[in-house]
């Protein structure tokens, strides 16, 4: 059995207790948020308490102390949970043996699963899905992912009795970035300090939330998007210099990137303004006649290599003791030329 997202999840975790649960998980996706969020709802729905739970890392894991563990009593509770992070990272061996242990169809504990990404032809993922259950995330677009949290952020309102308008959460969202534990932290900030309030202002937000500069940020895409070199540099500089960190910055762009390539492929394709603003809420009128001039002019091959530089750029940052304001004055030459 699959789901795709959490609240379907939750509802057969519910449907499930108090009997009639799993006891093979795998929680899979790219987003620690989620990802947590769901192994939280396990843990809970599991009664799993601090002497059931045990975790291991499927990146250090040795398969003689781990099979061991699985079969293993517990003295505190009736059933124990163990819990696999990592467990793309499981060796081949280790892998194999859980397989066996699986098809036997009488595990002694509740297996979890956690994982960034599992190959859907393995024979391993195909086990899962038959004998277990799995909750694997959908490896959202950079601008699905940024609709999907607006939205989210405002149903987290809702939940607070409060009100925030879907422009306010569109700014919100596009000032913290698309990381969904930042936002899910500046929101409760927000909440706390806005207890009186029934509706949320831009002016609340501004004032009480960590934003990333967003007017900046701003400047940054469109001196990028108009190859105005000497301007995205002098921005970037400052940027960093302020001490805005240099990785959430590179996925920034990376947004910016990728909805420009949408936008630029829905405007090939012909698409009505009626079409892109259903997409993109934000961009109609000036804001969507600005946006046209500026990927028609930086141009569909120039986008596709600056996705790659993007990513290239990322990757040198995470493996190397290159400087960042090196690494960022080579990406804004790379996307300005």
């Amino acid at each position: 059995m699959r789901y795709d997202n959490l609240r379907a999840f939750e509802k057969h975790l519910k449907g499930a207790a108090p009997s009639h649960f799993s006891p093979l998980y795998a929680v899979i996706g790219k987003e620690s948020y989620q990802c947590q969020k769901a192994i939280s709802l396990l843990e809970k729905a599991l009664c799993a308490d601090d002497f059931a739970l045990t975790s291991w890392d499927g990146a250090e894991v040795r398969e003689e102390e781990l099979m061991a563990d699985l079969s293993a009593r517990s003295f505190f509770s009736d059933k124990r949970l163990i819990l696999i992070k990592q467990s793309e990272k499981l060796k081949k061996s280790t892998q194999m043996a859980l397989e066996a242990l699986i098809k036997k169809g009488s595990l002694p504990c509740y297996l979890i699963f956690q994982a960034a990404t599992l190959a859907r032809p393995t024979l391993f993922y195909k086990l899962l899905e038959k004998e277990g259950v799995i909750l694997e995330f959908a490896d959202l677009k950079p601008w699905e992912k940024e609709r999907q949290l607006i939205e989210w952020a405002g149903r987290q309102a809702a939940k607070q009795c409060k009100v925030i308008s879907y422009a306010i959460c569109q700014r919100f969202v596009k000032g913290v970035g698309l990381d969904q534990q930042l936002i899910a932290n500046e929101l409760n900030k927000l909440f706390s300090f806005t207890l009186d309030k029934k509706e949320i202002t831009w002016q609340e937000v501004e004032n009480i939330c960590t934003m990333n500069h967003t007017d900046s940020i701003w400047g940054l895409n469109e001196a990028i998007f108009t190859k105005n070199r000497y301007t995205a540099f002098k921005l970037i500089g400052a940027l960093l210099q302020e001490g805005h960190p240099f990785l959430p910055l590179i996925r920034q762009l990376r947004s910016q990137f990728s909805t420009s390539l949408q936008l630029w492929t829905m405007l090939a394709e012909g698409k009505e303004e009626a079409a892109i603003t259903e997409v993109f809420p934000y961009m109609k009128g000036h804001l969507l006649e600005k946006n046209f001039i500026q990927v028609k002019n930086y141009g569909k091959e120039s986008l596709l290599k600056g996705l790659l530089a993007i990513d290239q750029t990322e990757l040198t940052l995470k493996n190397s003791q290159i400087k960042e304001s090196l690494l960022a004055e080579q990406l804004i030459l790379q996307l300005t030329t």
